[in-house]
């Protein structure tokens, strides 16, 4: 023997199939109780809740539809936190890249300040050296 659901209740069905409170006299005393009140929000809640499992729930794992909403609001705070965590490493990243890409830059012209130098010294020491050949060549030659 089974025990009724809400349902069966709020229909007027007993365990055995019977229908409960036909008599005019019961139905007049449950009429303008809280449990009547209850029972007719509850109700549409139900089948609401019913339709939302059917459209949204996976048949290969069966939970309630508030079970449902739990666990995917559980995920999106998840997801939020692992979101806003990202965020804050690229904006930490963004900035190492900046302070990288401007370090690279001094280096360049560090680096083109060098070698133009090193060019002048160069040319300066060739200049240095063909005096100095010429002159060995004119002390050979006399």
């Amino acid at each position: 023997m089974r025990s009724p659901t809400a349902l069966d209740i709020l229909a007027g069905r007993k365990d055995d199939g019977d229908e409960w409170g036909s008599d005019e006299e019961e139905e007049q005393s449950v009429k303008g109780t809280p449990t009547t009140a209850l029972c007719e929000q509850v109700v549409p809640l139900l089948r609401y809740l019913d339709r939302k499992v059917a459209k949204y729930a996976d048949p290969r794992y069966p939970v309630s539809y508030v079970e449902l909403v739990r666990m995917r609001t559980r995920i999106k705070v998840r997801i939020s936190k692992l979101l806003a965590s990202l965020n804050e490493d690229i904006k930490d990243l963004r900035l190492k890249n900046e302070a990288l890409r401007g370090h690279l830059a001094i280096v360049r012209k560090l680096q083109k300040a060098v070698n133009k130098t090193r060019d002048e010294k160069f040319e300066e020491a060739k200049k240095e050296f063909a005096k100095e050949q010429v002159k060995l060549a004119y002390e050979l030659n006399s």
